[in-house]
């Protein structure tokens, strides 16, 4: 029955069984229907405990049940409804890849990988198991023995959104890159507008030495979604790698404009101006970082202003280094000999001082 009908045909069902009470193989099937109803777990519970009362034995009953009360968290009533439907069908496959889930509620994952695996010795085909004992030992840190079950389950599920990531990841883990690219792919075409597959897939490319592939796949991302941070955050620092200070620079100005005051992307701005001559932009962006706790910065400051004959702005920018580390002897020292050539006996004094500090961290 399609989801739509499921409401209707359950509530039809529990019409009957107003009328006959002691119909149980009705009662089952609005149990099984409104079990797979959201909000009406407590209508599906009644119905399979009506069905116990008469026939304590039922395995569909017992396992329904159980399978409710994992839902809900309840593992105590669910491990009693599970142990039983075991005990009256020691093969039924589902019962142990319930059994397995329970496990995993208590902690117990190695027990669990086990009985994912019996309930797959009884029912090769049945594909949640496989999916299931795939995430937990993923969760153990087992990812080469995930592959496996990753493999038949999407060879009977191509289309299976969490378990096509789950094998993506896995495999760009593993150091298997190209074949993690196929799955990024494969995700990417059943979700065009997932930037997270496509944000990998350009991971992977650029660590196959293929920035430029890289930096299409995040213009495509960005073209779609012009305001994903994250997509502009890569895209700048490739096209900095890339040597195309001009693209990096607009990306990172619209990251500044998204996230104002983000320190990695005024760093980035204060380098890249620097790069292609825009030395206020530069000076300005410098300071901020440098006001951030950035000694480089301030020594970057420092340099510029030198070259600007600004002497007082140099040396203030080097006192500002000094602070934020003190044991930097490049800065002291570039500080001393502006000092020393100084017609001020404060600051001659000021670089006697340095020089004395300088003679102590050697």
């Amino acid at each position: 029955t399609k989801a739509v009908h499921k409401r209707p045909a359950a509530l039809a069902y529990q019409e009957i069984v107003h009328r006959a009470p002691e119909d149980i193989a009705t009662r089952r099937r609005a149990g099984i229907l409104f079990s797979a109803l959201p909000g009406f777990p407590g209508r599906a519970d009644l119905q399979f405990k009506h069905v116990l009362e008469q026939s304590p034995r039922d395995v569909e009953g017992n396992r329904r049940l159980g399978e409710l009360y994992l839902q809900s968290r309840n593992f105590k009533q669910a491990e009693d409804y599970i142990r039983r439907t075991l005990e009256y069908a020691p093969q039924d496959a589902q019962a142990h890849n319930n059994l397995a889930t329970l496990l995993i509620g208590q902690n117990r994952f190695e027990d669990a990988v086990d009985e994912y695996r019996q309930s797959l010795r009884l029912d090769p085909k049945l594909m949640v198991a496989q999916l299931n004992v795939a995430k937990v030992l993923l969760g153990l840190n087992r990812k080469e023995e995930a592959i496996e079950p990753l493999k038949i389950f999407l060879a009977a599920e191509p289309l299976h959104e969490e378990a096509l990531r789950l094998m993506a990841n896995a495999l760009r883990d593993l150091g298997r890159r190209e074949e993690a690219i196929r799955e990024y792919e494969a995700l990417h075409a059943l979700r065009p507008d997932d930037a997270m597959a496509s944000m990998s897939a350009a991971e992977l490319q650029r660590g196959l030495g293929r920035p430029k592939t890289a930096a299409g796949l995040y213009e495509a991302i960005l073209e779609k979604q012009p305001a994903n941070v994250d997509a502009l955050r890569e895209a700048g620092r490739l096209y900095g790698e890339l040597e195309m200070p001009l693209r990096s620079v607009f990306c990172w100005q619209r990251v500044m404009t998204l996230k104002p005051g983000d320190l990695e992307a005024t760093r980035r701005l204060a380098e890249l101006y620097k790069q292609i001559g825009s030395d206020d932009a530069a000076l300005k962006n410098f300071e901020i970082v440098g006001k951030s706790g950035d000694a480089e910065a301030w020594k970057q400051v420092a340099a510029m202003r030198t070259a600007r004959k600004d002497a007082d702005g140099a040396k203030q920018a080097y006192r500002e280094a000094i602070k934020l580390k003190q044991q930097d002897i490049e800065a002291r020292r570039q500080l001393a000999a502006m000092l020393q050539s100084g017609a001020e006996a404060e600051e001659k004094d000021e670089a006697r001082t340095l020089y004395d500090e300088i003679l102590r961290l050697e």
